[in-house]
């Protein structure tokens, strides 16, 4: 007969005693990786606001630099319309009449430099004239029946569409053709002609001028009189 086991052995066997494994993640402490890890994550997020903070600043700067490149870019049309008839194409003289020329050269140089800095930053025109209009990047404003062109072909840009990134920046407000005749040519102005003499006839003389006639004085022998 074997004797009872004394409570030594009951705690020492594999049977009773407790179970001690790893500690739960609850009451883990944050390791020095943890903190790290949570620092670039603070930072990350911190990055990314100031990214799209700067990115809405450049956006309005480039269509602030639109609305420059419009102003110039009328500025030359008005210029260039107004060296035909001695204004400023808005019918008001000066500004053609005070060197039409240097004044397209110069509104010209600084559009051309305009739109070099907009290309740079990644931004460029969408020329779209002779292309069909896209609904995503266009809008239509007008009309003009053509025969020639297909329908929806976009026929003139009154306000230039841009991309930017490969992004719209800024849709285009374009004139579309519909079917229809094309419109007939303006004619040109007929010159005013001068008149021209018969053939044989003598050619026009002006009218002889008419000399003034001078008082006459009177004599010496009437003069004395109404002395006397």
């Amino acid at each position: 007969m074997t004797p009872p086991a004394s409570p030594s052995e009951h705690s020492s066997s594999p049977e009773h005693s407790s179970p001690r494994g790893p500690e739960s993640p609850a009451r883990a402490r944050p390791t020095e990786q943890d903190r790290r890890v949570q620092q670039l994550t603070f930072r990350a997020q911190a990055l990314e606001k100031k990214r799209a903070a700067v990115e809405r600043t450049l956006r309005d700067l480039l269509e602030g630099l639109l609305e420059v490149d419009d102003i110039l870019a009328d500025a030359v049309r008005r210029t260039t319309a107004g060296e035909a008839n001695g204004t400023d194409g808005t019918g008001r003289p000066g500004a053609a009449q005070a060197g039409p020329g240097l004044l397209e050269e110069q509104l010209g140089a600084a559009h051309r430099v305009l739109r070099r800095r907009l290309l740079a930053a990644g931004v460029e025109p969408m020329d779209l004239v002779g292309s069909r209009a896209v609904p995503s990047i266009s809008r239509v404003v007008a009309r003009e029946p053509r025969a020639s062109v297909p329908a929806d072909t976009v026929l003139e840009e009154r306000v230039t569409g841009f991309y930017a990134d490969r992004e719209v920046l800024r849709e285009a407000l374009v004139v579309v053709a519909v079917p229809g005749r094309d419109p007939e040519p303006e004619p040109d102005p007929e010159p005013t002609a001068e008149p021209t003499a018969e053939p044989g006839a003598a050619p026009p003389t002006a009218a002889p001028v008419r000399p003034r006639r001078q008082p006459r004085r009177p004599s010496r022998h009437k003069r004395r009189k109404r002395r006397t």
